[in-house]
C-alpha cells in the first residue's frame, strides 16, 4: 500500500515537473522572441538617430552660413 501511494506521489510530482519545464520553456522562448524584437527595434532607432544627427548638421551650417551673411 505504501508503495502505490509512493507511486502516485511519485508520478505526480514528474507531471508537475513536466509541467513547470514546458512552462519554462515556453518563458525562455517568448523571452527570446522580445529580445530579437528589441535588437531590431534599437536598430531602426539608432538608423533614425543617425539621420536626424545628419539633419541637424545640415541645419547648423546653414543657420552658421545664413549668420555669416547678416
Amino acid at each position: 500500500m505504501l508503495d502505490e501511494r509512493e507511486r502516485k506521489h511519485r508520478e505526480m510530482l514528474n507531471q508537475l515537473t513536466k509541467h513547470h519545464e514546458g512552462f519554462l520553456t515556453r518563458r525562455m522562448e517568448m523571452f527570446e522572441t522580445e529580445k530579437a524584437e528589441l535588437k531590431v527595434k534599437k536598430a531602426e532607432f539608432e538608423t533614425k538617430k543617425a539621420e536626424f544627427e545628419k539633419e541637424w548638421e545640415k541645419l547648423v551650417c546653414r543657420n552658421a552660413a545664413l549668420q555669416k551673411e547678416l
